[in-house]
């Protein structure tokens, strides 16, 4: 009961104490969350440091390997986004890495962008979505069909055609329909409006229902609309 009164005053004493209180405990976990605590109150970037490398101590002291682990990463995160306040004289601290990988693209700094994105060890699926998605956002169209270039795309090409799509860019759009799945193809021609190139897919694949689903959408074009029927015909006949 005496020691739960005397954490309780600690608290409210203020981080420090507390800290000082499990020094005395040898609870090294519970000293690495006060040093991170700290390090949020801190305003200045060299103290926060100074208490992240303590609390990153103190968890490996408590052979807490996962607290030890998620602590450097945060330390380099926070090594990185300081070195790029530096550079750049805008705010990077305190965002995530998301954020801070997000904006650099934005920036149009792809180089910086991907060497954190490797610093940091992020997927390299999740790095591809946030890529093409800020790039769309941006219109930069060019941009975007080097990156496809880059290598095979580790989230297939049916994202691609979706941020072009998701700004009204069939045009765009159009650069990538080929590179989906098969499974997807017919879909995404659809959806660019092609429907003869979707209902010859449909035909090959023999699918009527499919054929009778694009030629349901074909409104203005009668010619279009009586080659599918014709398709739709020979299908029924095999």
């Amino acid at each position: 009961a005496k020691l739960i009164k005397l954490f309780q005053f600690c608290k409210l004493e203020g981080t420090e104490k507390l800290r000082d209180l499990y020094y005395q405990e040898d609870d090294f976990c519970a000293q690495g969350f006060c040093w991170l605590t700290m390090s949020y109150k801190n305003s200045k970037i060299e103290d926060r440091q100074s208490c992240l490398h303590s609390a990153s101590e103190a968890f490996r002291k408590g052979r807490n390997d996962f607290m030890h682990s998620q602590t450097e990463e945060h330390i380099k995160l926070y090594r990185n986004q300081s070195m790029l306040e530096e550079k750049f004289h805008q705010k990077f601290v305190d965002l995530s890495v998301h954020q801070t990988i997000k904006k650099l693209i934005q920036e149009k700094e792809y180089k910086l962008a991907e060497e954190l994105k490797k610093d940091c060890k992020v997927p390299d699926k999740r790095y591809w979505w946030l890529k093409i998605s800020v790039l769309a956002e941006q219109d930069h169209w060019l941009e975007l069909e080097k990156f496809s270039k880059l290598k095979k795309s580790p989230i297939g090409y049916e994202p691609f055609v979706d941020v072009c799509l998701k700004r009204k860019n069939k045009y765009e759009a159009n650069k990538y329909v080929s590179k989906v799945k098969e499974e997807n193809k017919v879909g995404y021609l659809v959806k660019l409006g092609q429907l003869e190139e979707a209902a010859k897919i449909a035909f090959e694949s023999k699918d009527e229902e499919l054929l009778s689903n694009i030629e349901s959408r074909v409104v203005a074009n009668r010619a279009l609309k009586e080659r599918i029927e014709n398709m739709r015909q020979q299908l029924t006949r095999r």
